[in-house]
């Protein structure tokens, strides 16, 4: 079985995501694809300790709304090598140990399937806690496509858009104890740049705001050890549960790259 990795991916190695991403890809990828929405944080030299340069697509601009016409790129490369299966993941994402461990074996057991969703858990303020309130825990992302012959997009600009190919349509969802670990809300400063960010995008409404709220309902719980594919944090038996906390020096800012230079973000660094 030949496996790849696709993924579409922006300024995270600044973000402290793209070599826990990259390192976990390895492991269970025959093939790294790549396509970087304009990195100025020097992923790109990253890149290339992981996958040739010819799998991977440098554009030339970053916007979110624009994302799937990106994708059809990227998935046009990916699909020139003839892989049997791809796996989409995000660059603060990666598989859960079992799946990191023994990923074509789980994907020969599905054979009959030509796509699968796992579950995304959101880690939250630390990577050994996840939120479940607010739609925090109703994510599945489809991360596997089976090479049928039908895999495209029909790229649209907008927020929030399907991130998978039209094409499959006989999908499976395996138990829960096969989680994404989404590492994208693993710090307070992780989730201010991604409200901001959104917020700079024109986000707004309730969809954006529950990532600075938590003062209306909160639920947090531990994540499984035997979920990490390297182990838990060090941390892990230690750390305090996070209780809830205000945002409100964070709202103010327009955009992330307002709020990157200012004196919060470097209190938050600290």
């Amino acid at each position: 079985m030949r496996l790849v990795a696709f993924l579409q991916l922006y300024n995270e190695l600044e973000n402290g995501n793209l070599i826990r991403c990259l390192e976990n890809c390895k492991r269970w990828a025959d093939d790294i694809y790549i396509y970087d929405d304009c990195s100025t944080d020097g992923s790109q030299e990253v890149y290339v300790r992981y996958t040739e340069k010819k799998n991977i697509i440098l554009g030339s601009t970053h916007d979110f709304r624009t994302e799937l016409f990106h994708k059809q790129q990227l998935l046009d490369l990916t699909l020139g090598s003839n892989p049997q299966w791809i796996g989409w993941i995000d660059g603060d994402t990666v598989l859960c140990k079992e799946l990191t461990q023994k990923c074509k074996e789980f994907l020969e057991e599905i054979q009959e399937y030509d796509a699968c969703f796992l579950h995304n858990l959101n880690l939250w303020r630390h990577p050994a806690f996840y939120r479940t309130d607010s739609m925090f825990d109703d994510l599945w992302q489809l991360v596997f496509w089976k090479n049928n012959g039908q895999l495209h997009y029909e790229p649209v600009k907008g927020l929030h858009e399907l991130q998978y190919p039209k094409g499959l349509t006989n999908t499976y969802k395996p138990r829960v104890t096969l989680p994404l670990l989404h590492y994208g809300f693993a710090s307070v400063k992780q989730i201010v740049r991604k409200y901001l960010t959104y917020k700079s995008l024109g986000q707004q409404g309730w969809g954006l705001n529950r990532l600075v709220d938590e003062l209306s309902s909160f639920s947090i719980h531990k994540v499984d050890k035997s979920f990490y594919p390297d182990g838990p944090p060090s941390d892990y038996d230690t750390v305090p549960f996070p209780t809830p906390m205000t945002y409100n020096k964070y709202r103010g800012f327009e955009s992330w790259e307002e709020f990157k230079v200012s004196k919060e973000c470097k209190e938050l660094s600290q």
